[in-house]
């Protein structure tokens, strides 16, 4: 028996005929462009052209890339590739075709349109697989170039004093023996983490407002993103157990040196740095091995998960569930750690007599406050207008590193004085 595939080759349409008939199928005949008699040998010398073409400009390609010494790099490995792919899987198709054009049965045997439809849908699903993007382009902010230089020297302003101000807070905290308390502890590595998650995004956004071609490299990408939201999901967990030492501070300050030990303050600080990193680790891991092999433009300053994942040609909905599961418990958990402990240290402020005990007791959580204010508001504000994703995103990358080593100097009394201190043995 035979029965008429209505294409030029065997592909999905025998999948509707299951089920029809359950007579034997001895061989298929390929109905292909028989509609048109008139048209099988112009069309038969307009395919032989472009197999020919295929053939010799494919071939071409991998004996260049074979031949010459700087064509050895990553990119034409794969372009060389491609090109054998390309020949192949049209050579599973076009020789049967032309024959066809010509014979006056248009049959293929059953197992051989088993085999064309196997090597057809496995070469094609390689060639797939191998036109991944291999960079990806940063659009930022504007494409105006006197923009761009505006923006460059304010971004540059900004990174600048960040720098300068939290090495200044690290260096403080350091050389004077005064600050050597769990608080300033917490807060060099505040300091640090502010640093490294602004020094991870700021340099390669700075040279692409420069820069004519904005283009970041898969590693590089994959680089950033894991690094970023290593110290980002690290400096939630930071902020929570720097509200916990405030709520052992006020509500136990008999036991704070017990309770608050070196032991449990290395303990907390290896906490939030482990689980940052491998939260970024199965988010980095998880987006990376997708496929994009559509555009390449991210829509933001840096690599982010969102504009990534909105990028891919897979399935994101495993991503899209880890993303929700794993940066909300995050930012949900330390939120409500956050909340439960000033709750407590504002009820024991509340139960303290004077006015002067009151005030220094709470003197001592404002600066945590603000820091925690603008930087949970900033993400607030970012899952509440998505619209203004890259704003919100300058804040917390860019602005409240930089804020944070004023808002801890400027309204703390103990760093100040550490400062007056530290100017004073400087000499003249």
């Amino acid at each position: 028996m035979r029965v008429c595939v209505y294409l030029f080759m065997c592909a999905h349409p025998l999948k509707q005929m299951a089920g029809k008939n359950h007579t034997l199928v001895a061989d298929f005949v390929l109905v292909g462009f028989m509609d048109h008699p008139e048209l099988q040998v112009p069309l038969f010398f307009l395919f032989l052209v472009i197999y020919i073409i295929t053939l010799v400009g494919n071939l071409g390609m991998i004996l260049l890339i074979r031949s010459d010494s700087q064509l050895h790099t990553p990119m034409y490995f794969f372009l060389s590739h491609l090109s054998f792919v390309d020949i192949c899987y049209s050579s599973v198709i076009t020789p049967k075709m032309l024959v066809n054009f010509l014979a006056k049965n248009k049959v293929i045997s059953f197992i051989g349109c088993a085999m064309q439809f196997c090597f057809f849908a496995g070469l094609g699903g390689t060639e797939r697989n191998h036109t991944t993007v291999t960079e990806f382009i940063l659009f930022g902010f504007t494409t105006r170039p006197e923009m761009e230089v505006v923006l460059f020297v304010l971004f540059l302003a900004i990174y600048i004093t960040t720098l300068m101000g939290n090495i200044g807070i690290i260096t403080l905290i350091c050389v004077d023996s005064c600050l050597h308390t769990p608080m300033y502890y917490f807060l060099s590595n505040l300091s640090f983490l502010d640093i490294s998650y602004s020094s991870t995004i700021a340099p390669k956004m700075l040279v692409n407002f420069l820069a004519q071609s904005k283009t970041i490299s898969f590693t590089g990408c994959a680089m950033q993103m894991y690094l970023f939201a290593a110290f980002a999901d690290a400096e939630c967990l930071l902020l929570a157990a720097m509200a916990y030492d405030r709520y052992v501070a006020i509500c136990n300050p008999l036991l704070y040196m017990a309770m608050m030990s070196r032991r449990v303050c290395v303990s907390l600080i290896a906490g939030a740095y482990i689980s940052g990193s491998v939260s970024s680790l199965v988010h980095t891991c998880f987006t990376f091995t997708l496929s994009f092999c559509g555009s390449n433009v991210i829509d933001h300053f840096f690599c982010d998960i969102p504009p990534l994942l909105a990028l891919s040609c897979s399935d994101t909905h495993i991503n899209e569930i880890l993303l929700f599961a794993l940066c909300g418990f995050i930012q949900t958990s330390t939120f409500v750690i956050i909340l439960i402990s000033y709750a407590y240290v504002l009820a024991a402020i509340l139960r303290i007599h004077s006015a002067e005990g009151r005030c220094k007791a709470f003197n001592t959580c404002t600066s945590h406050l603000t820091a925690v204010t603008l930087f949970y508001g900033t993400l607030l504000f970012m899952y509440l207008r998505p619209s203004s994703k890259k704003i919100s995103a300058v804040f917390y990358t860019l602005v409240v590193p930089m804020l944070n080593p004023l808002i801890y100097s400027l309204r703390n009394k103990e760093v100040k004085d550490a400062l007056r201190r530290v100017m004073k043995n400087i000499p003249s």
